[in-house]
């Protein structure tokens, strides 16, 4: 379950057009100030957002973990991050929360030195969220922008990033593959069936969808996947391809993807030629 914290930071950071910025306490006051623009002097370096892949998401919430470095002249406490999609930050039509387990600081940075930390961010991937801002729905699969907000020593903004990088989310999707006759006669045909779907977020379920290039491939005992026939999925999801049984081994149906849809590959479907 996503943190009320979480919500807490983002909804106040909104409403004065800026990003998480935690209020100062009084004996915080002799921290030095920050710049006028202070995310000018932050910098953002060894940033990875899983490992340089894309996030898909089914039927259950998923974590996007960034992990970086941060440095700012003034100092930093912690970095914070989030996803979104609209016109602009402040006007974001869609979010997903970096995820806090407590009402408390993040606590997601190790201190390296005072004007360097280690960070961990941990966004939320949600299809089940229960307010609809912060929920995956099916429109808004696809590439997100990702915000970073950092806070320096003294509880105050050292800046915000609101562009600083794009990751896409995306619709996981899945394959099935039946080869038929089994076994088969060596030079005969042997027809693959399968069915390509995916996720909807909306309805909370899995269906059928139109897809060009979903390939058939055949690997041979120790071999390798080899591409033997590329054929279209039809509106509901169906696949079907027509080959000539050569030797025994295996058969299976992949699809890549697309921009708002994920890659998906069948289980193997071994077949006994003689």
């Amino acid at each position: 379950m996503k943190s009320r914290a979480a919500i807490a930071l983002v909804t106040g950071a909104l409403a004065l057009g800026a990003v998480v910025v935690p209020v100062a306490h009084a004996e915080d006051r002799s921290v030095r100030p920050v710049a006028a623009d202070p995310a000018d002097d932050l910098k953002i370096t060894d940033f990875t957002v899983r490992g340089g892949k894309e996030t898909v998401v089914g039927l259950q919430a998923k974590y996007v973990e960034a992990t970086f470095t941060a440095e700012h002249p003034g100092g930093l406490a912690f970095v914070t991050g989030h996803l979104w999609r609209g016109t602009n930050y402040v006007e974001a039509d869609r979010m997903l929360l970096m995820y806090l387990p407590e009402e408390s600081d993040p606590g997601n940075c190790a201190r390296v030195t005072w004007t360097k930390v280690k960070c961990v961010v941990k966004i939320l991937a949600n299809p089940n969220e229960r307010e609809a801002r912060y929920d995956l729905d099916d429109a808004n699969a696809g590439k997100w922008n990702l915000v970073l907000s950092a806070t320096d020593n003294g509880e105050l903004s050292a800046g915000s990033l609101p562009n600083y990088t794009t990751h896409s989310v995306k619709r996981a999707a899945r394959l099935s593959a039946d080869a038929t006759p089994e076994p088969v006669r060596r030079g005969a045909n042997l027809t693959v069936k399968g069915a390509l779907s995916r996720v909807s977020w909306d309805k909370q379920w899995y269906a059928g969808f139109a897809a060009d290039q979903v390939k058939l491939q055949f690997k041979k005992r120790g071999g390798t996947w080899q591409t033997v026939k590329t054929v279209a999925a039809d509106s509901r999801g169906r696949v079907k391809a027509t080959v000539k049984a050569s030797s025994d081994g295996h058969y299976r149906f992949t699809y890549g993807g697309s921009t708002t849809t994920g890659g998906a590959k069948s289980p193997a479907d071994f077949v006994d030629v003689r």
